[in-house]
């Protein structure tokens, strides 16, 4: 039995649901599969505020490529805009997760034949 969802109208509403929520992701604009993390460091001025503890802080997106981190430093300017593609990737993986999730469950009960 083969299930033809190609018409939205056809597909179960939980589903239509998050598919749309998902495109929604995808367009409202950038995608960033990483994380945030702030970086506290001396600049090794002795002169400097950081060696007497105000350390220079500074934000970087990190990700594995290959088995390894790639750091890239973060402009204050992008600092929020980074934020909000990482959170929307994270969102839309966990959409994609629990899409993916319904298919293994048609395919497990046997209706995606």
């Amino acid at each position: 039995m083969k299930i033809d969802y190609q018409r939205r109208g056809k597909m179960p509403a939980e589903e239509r649901r998050l598919r749309s929520h998902l495109m929604q992701l995808v367009h409202a604009g950038g995608l960033l599969r990483a994380n945030i993390i702030r970086m506290a460091r001396r600049c090794g001025n002795s002169g400097c505020r950081c060696a007497r503890g105000k350390l220079h802080v500074s934000w970087y997106v990190a990700q594995m490529v290959k088995g390894r981190r790639q750091m890239l430093y973060v402009a204050p300017p992008l600092e929020v805009s980074a934020r909000e593609w990482i959170t929307r990737h994270q969102q839309a993986r966990r959409l994609m997760e629990r899409v993916s999730q319904r298919y293994w469950k048609r395919l497990k009960d046997r209706k995606g034949e």
